[in-house]
């Protein structure tokens, strides 16, 4: 049950990536010392976990309710932020694209490391009210087209529960795509922690107060 706290006057709703289920540290962090603690936190509450297709499915319709909820409860001097990153990005990025009506309930949107198996990306000079944060160097981000965007993801989600399909599926973009599957290899090697002297791309921490400031003014 959502209760917003009518002593706040900044709302951010947090949409975690895979496997997370609370606010990002360095998101709430920034969050707290820009507002100088006028600010609430509300956290999606999502499988977020590797059956993206599905997880990200089921992340759209309780993002879709909570921001119903806040919209039709709110203080009209209340703002609403909107962040999330990496499947959460997916989530919203989903969640926007496909109801009008969800796209006018935040005052601002961020959105860090938008997954590229998503087909719903928004560049900032069409909505100047989103912003999409993507690492260069993050292989997360990159782009695949409609018809691949399916297989990866399914392999992907195979790969992680070490089916042979997953690594199949891998070993076949590797051959066609080997740039790009290999920098996808070392970002999931990274996030094992296996190495842990070299910052992922896929960590967007840094980026966090920068983007925590433009959501604000």
């Amino acid at each position: 049950m959502i209760v917003l706290d009518p002593t706040k006057t900044n709302i951010f709703i947090w949409v975690p990536g895979t496997g997370g289920h609370e606010v990002h540290p360095a998101f709430k962090d920034a969050a707290e010392k820009a507002s100088h603690g006028d600010c609430q936190f509300i956290c999606i509450d999502y499988p977020a976990s590797v059956d993206f297709i599905a997880s990200v499915q089921k992340g759209v319709k309780e993002l879709s309710k909570v921001l119903k909820k806040v919209s039709h409860t709110k203080l009209p001097e209340q703002k609403v932020f909107l962040g999330g990153s990496s499947q959460g990005a997916w989530v919203i990025g989903e969640a926007l694209a496909h109801d009008a009506l969800l796209k006018e309930i935040p005052n601002k949107v961020v959105m860090f490391g938008h997954p590229g198996m998503s087909a719903d990306h928004v560049k900032f000079d069409e909505d100047a009210n989103i912003w999409e944060i993507n690492n260069p160097n993050d292989a997360v981000t990159f782009g695949w087209n409609s018809g691949e965007r399916a297989e990866i993801a399914k392999g992907l989600s195979d790969m992680y529960r070490f089916r042979p399909r997953g690594f199949a599926v891998l070993l076949k973009y590797m051959v066609k795509k080997p740039r790009l599957l290999w920098r996808l290899f070392v970002l999931i090697i990274l996030h094992t922690k296996i190495i842990n002297w070299v910052t992922s791309p896929h960590d967007y921490s840094n980026e966090m107060p920068l983007a925590v400031y433009w959501l604000l003014h």
